[in-house]
Formats: C-alpha cells, sequence, structure tokens
C-alpha cells in the first residue's frame, strides 16, 4: 500500500493538500472506476474494490489483467481511425507510442486522449473528424 493511502486508512492521518489531489485528479484512469471514499475506488467494469487508489499503476494493471476484451475493443477503434498514420500499438504492454515523439500512452486511455497528444505536443489535428464533430 502506497504510505499515503496508509495513513489515512490505517491511521486517518491525511494531508489536505493530497485530499485537494485526490479530489481534482482528472486522470483518464477515472472513466474505468469511481471514487467510493479517500483513496478508495471500485471498478466500474467489474465493481472490484481498490483500497489502494493513490497508486494508479495498479489500477492499470487491474485493467490490463482483468479486462483484456475492453483494450482489444479499444485498441480496433484505434486502428479504425486516422489515428495508426501517428501512432503504433504495443499490445505486450497495452501502450500506444507516438511514432514523432515516442510517448507511451496506455491504450485503454482511449482515442481522445491520443488526439489531444497530437493537438497538443505536435499540432497535429484530422480536419475532415473535427469537422464532422462541428457540424
Amino acid at each position: 500500500m502506497a504510505p499515503i493511502a496508509h495513513l489515512y486508512q490505517s491511521h486517518k492521518i491525511y494531508n489536505n493538500g493530497h485530499v485537494l489531489d485526490w479530489i481534482n485528479d482528472i486522470h483518464p484512469i477515472w472513466q474505468y472506476f469511481s471514487k467510493v471514499e479517500l483513496y478508495i475506488v471500485k471498478c466500474k467494469i467489474c465493481s472490484e474494490i481498490w483500497c489502494n487508489a493513490y497508486n494508479k499503476s495498479w489500477l492499470e494493471e487491474h485493467l490490463i489483467q482483468r479486462h483484456s476484451q475492453l483494450i482489444i475493443e479499444i485498441r480496433n477503434k484505434i486502428t479504425s481511425t486516422w489515428l495508426p498514420l501517428h501512432f503504433t500499438l504495443n499490445t505486450e504492454n497495452c501502450s500506444t507510442n507516438c511514432m514523432h515523439c515516442n510517448y507511451s500512452i496506455r491504450t485503454f486511455y482511449g482515442i481522445d486522449v491520443l488526439k489531444d497528444h497530437l493537438r497538443k505536443t505536435h499540432n497535429i489535428w484530422d480536419y475532415v473528424e473535427d469537422l464532422e464533430i462541428i457540424m
């Protein structure tokens, strides 16, 4: 268990800064987990409870180990778009790597996170797709 989560769960000791970080965290992992209590989450797919949600890499491993079908579905969605022109998919470690800077993004974060990376980091847009969204 991460020390911060341990201090809270075992001893009810916490830092207000850490609590605010937890509340305001907008990491893409939260599309798959609901915050139940401070550092405790519930998987939206299988309802499993995680008591050390401060460590997001454990949540990522849960998705990889328990929800591989979800990852396959997301990978298929990615390959059906224009994104493979800019990313390579690594099925061994469930990552998607940018061909421009080799930045690694977990595949299960989805299409929007990949698009945001291209837009914000490389100023690359798919104008046809973006125009369809506007119209």
